[in-house]
This record gives C-alpha cells, sequence and structure tokens, in this order.
C-alpha cells in the first residue's frame, strides 16, 4: 500500500500486505492503523493520528504519528 504527496485517508486500515509507504505530505487519520506483517515507512511530513500496530516502522524527515488517548482500550 502506498499514499503519497498530498494524498489522505480516513478511517481504520487493515492489511496483511508487507510494506506500507505515506510520504510526502500524506495524512492518515485511522484511529486503528493494523498492519502487523508491514513494514510502516513514514517520509517527508506525513503523519498518521491513530494507534499503529506494524511489525516494522520507520519514521524519518519530520513524520510522525499522533496517538489519540480515546484509543487506550486497544
Amino acid at each position: 500500500m502506498t499514499l503519497g504527496g498530498s494524498g489522505g485517508m480516513t478511517g481504520p486500515i487493515v492489511t496483511g500486505g508487507n510494506t506500507v509507504n505515506l510520504s510526502g505530505n500524506g495524512q492518515i487519520d485511522a484511529g486503528v492503523f493494523y498492519a502487523p506483517n508491514a513494514v510502516l515507512k513514514v517520509t517527508g511530513s506525513g503523519s498518521i493520528r491513530g494507534v499503529v500496530i506494524s511489525r516494522n516502522l520507520e519514521l524519518s524527515g519530520s513524520a510522525r504519528i499522533q496517538y489519540i488517548d480515546s484509543m487506550d482500550r486497544f
């Protein structure tokens, strides 16, 4: 799965893929991002808002993940 440029997604994401790339100014407001088999790469100024479950996580540039307190039950 790849999301680049200034693209965006909203809603839970579940994938069985091996690689997920978020680059550029891509924004994901997932709540839950479930990719247990994937290497998740977030580069540039990409961001994910929610709980992330992945095999491996790589952040570079000004990439960020914002945890949501209301997701504590996960």
